[in-house]
């Protein structure tokens, strides 16, 4: 398990192309510990896509921490990309909430 202040560096590491890809990998590998300072950085303009690209992909371990940072009045958080991540989520959702039965070949 990565610590806080890895988790931080890699966060950080989203401001730079050269690192920023890795950093998205390594986000996403980390998983659920890493949404908390992820949601946090929304607030942050220079990294939010990217850090809402990392939640996407995440998945629905994002989603209960995303709803309460929407409903925090005290925290600041880019709106744009959580709505992303939520319209993300629920296409990825929808996609998997379908059987999908193939047509007979005829």
């Amino acid at each position: 398990m990565r610590t806080k202040g890895e988790i931080e560096a890699l966060i950080g590491a989203l401001r730079h192309p050269e690192a920023g890809s890795e950093a998205q990998k390594a986000l996403i590998e980390i998983g659920a510990p890493a949404v908390p300072l992820l949601i946090n950085a929304l607030r942050d303009r220079d990294i939010s896509l990217a850090a809402a690209g990392v939640l996407r992909e995440i998945g629905t371990v994002a989603v209960e921490p995303l709803i309460a940072a929407l409903g925090n009045e005290n925290k600041r958080v880019s709106v744009d990309p959580i709505f992303m991540v939520k319209g993300k989520l629920e296409q990825r959702s929808h996609r998997y909430s379908h059987t999908v039965v193939p047509e007979p070949e005829g």
